[in-house]
C-alpha cells in the first residue's frame, strides 16, 4: 500500500477517534442531566435521598438554632438559649421523623413527573399538590411521643404541662404555620434551577435526533472514506479499531473525570452534606448510565473489527 494512502487512513481514524468521543460524551449527556429519567432513577435506584434526609436529620437542629441566634442573639439570655435549643430539638426530631425519606422521595419523584409533563407538553401548567396534612397529624403524634421522653423538670422548663400534651403539641404545631397543601408551581417559581432543567430537557428533545441517527450519516462517510483507501475488508478493520479505541478513551475519561469532579464537590460540599456518603451514590449512577456510550462503541467496534476479518477469509 502506497505511502500515502497509510497516512490518509491513520487521519481519518484519528478523526474517527476524536468524533467519536465527541458523540459517546454527547451521547451519555443525554442520557443523564438531559432526561427525566435519570432523575427518576436518582431517586428510586439510589440511597441519595436516604443519605440527604439522614445529614439533614444531623443538622437541621444546629441550622435552626443558627437562623435563631441571627434573629435574636443579643436578646436572649443563656438560660432563653438552652431553653430554646430544648425546644428546637424538640421540633426537629419530630420533623424529620413525620417527613421521612421515604415520603421525601415520593414527593420528589411526583414534582419530577409533573414538571416531566409540561416540559413535554402533556399539559400546560404544573398541577402537583403535595398534601401535608396527614404528616402534620404524624408530627404532633410524634411530639407527643417525645414529650413523654423528658423528665419533668425538663417539661417545667419548656412550659409543658405532662397532662396536656395533646393540647401543648397542637400548640406546638400552631406555632411553626405550616400550610396543609403545597403547590409544586408555588416551589418552582421560586427555584431557578427548577427552570434551568426545564431548559435541559426542551435542549435533550431537540438534539436526541442529532445525537442518535446525524451520526449514522457521518459513520457512513468514514467508511466510505476507509473503502476507497483499503478495500471493504482493511476499511472494516480500521473502522472497528478506530470505534473501539474512542471507547476505551472514553471510558478511561469518564472514570478519571467522575473521580476529578466527585473530589470537586466534595470540597465545594454544602455545610450539612456529609459528602462521602451522600454523593457516592449519585456519582456512581450517573457513571453507570453513562458509561452506555463507551459500551456501545466497543461492541459495534469489536463486530466491525470480526467483520473485517473473517470478510477476508
Amino acid at each position: 500500500m502506497p505511502t500515502s494512502k497509510k497516512i490518509g487512513l491513520v487521519i481519518i481514524a484519528i478523526t474517527l477517534i476524536f468524533f467519536g468521543l465527541v458523540h459517546q460524551f454527547a451521547i451519555a449527556t443525554q442520557r443523564t442531566v438531559l432526561t427525566p429519567d435519570y432523575y427518576r432513577g436518582l431517586v428510586k435506584d439510589t440511597t441519595f435521598i436516604e443519605s440527604i434526609h439522614k445529614d439533614l436529620q444531623d443538622a437541621f437542629p444546629k441550622m435552626m438554632l443558627e437562623g435563631l441566634l441571627e434573629e435574636k442573639e443579643d436578646e436572649l439570655s443563656d438560660e432563653e438559649l438552652q431553653l430554646a435549643k430544648k425546644r428546637l430539638f424538640l421540633f426537629s426530631n419530630s420533623l424529620m421523623r413525620a417527613f421521612d425519606s421515604s415520603w421525601l422521595s415520593e414527593q420528589l419523584l411526583k414534582g419530577i413527573d409533573d414538571a416531566a409533563a409540561v416540559i413535554e407538553g402533556d399539559q400546560d401548567q404544573f398541577l402537583a399538590v403535595i398534601d401535608i396534612r396527614d404528616r402534620k397529624e404524624l408530627m404532633k403524634q410524634y411530639l407527643i411521643e417525645e414529650m413523654k421522653k423528658l423528665p419533668e423538670e425538663t417539661l417545667a422548663e419548656l412550659n409543658i404541662r405532662p397532662h396536656r400534651l395533646e393540647t401543648e403539641a397542637s400548640a406546638f404545631l400552631e406555632e411553626t404555620d405550616l400550610p396543609d397543601l403545597i403547590r409544586v408551581s408555588d416551589l418552582i417559581s421560586q427555584e431557578k434551577g427548577l427552570n434551568e432543567f426545564s431548559a435541559m430537557v426542551t435542549t435533550s428533545q431537540d438534539i436526541q435526533l442529532a445525537v442518535y441517527v446525524a451520526p449514522l450519516f457521518v459513520f457512513a462517510l468514514f467508511l466510505w472514506l476507509l473503502k476507497s483507501l483499503a478495500g471493504v475488508s482493511l476499511s472494516m478493520k480500521w473502522f472497528g479499531s478506530s470505534l473501539f479505541i474512542s471507547s476505551v478513551l472514553f471510558a478511561l475519561a469518564l472514570q478519571f473525570m467522575g473521580r476529578v469532579v466527585f473530589v470537586r464537590i466534595i470540597e465545594e460540599a454544602g455545610f450539612f452534606i456529609s459528602a462521602v456518603d451522600t454523593l457516592t451514590p449519585v456519582a456512581l449512577y450517573t457513571t453507570s448510565r453513562a458509561m452506555t456510550a463507551p459500551l456501545i462503541y466497543g461492541a459495534v467496534g469489536i463486530l466491525f473489527f470480526l467483520g473485517g476479518y473473517y470478510s477476508k477469509k
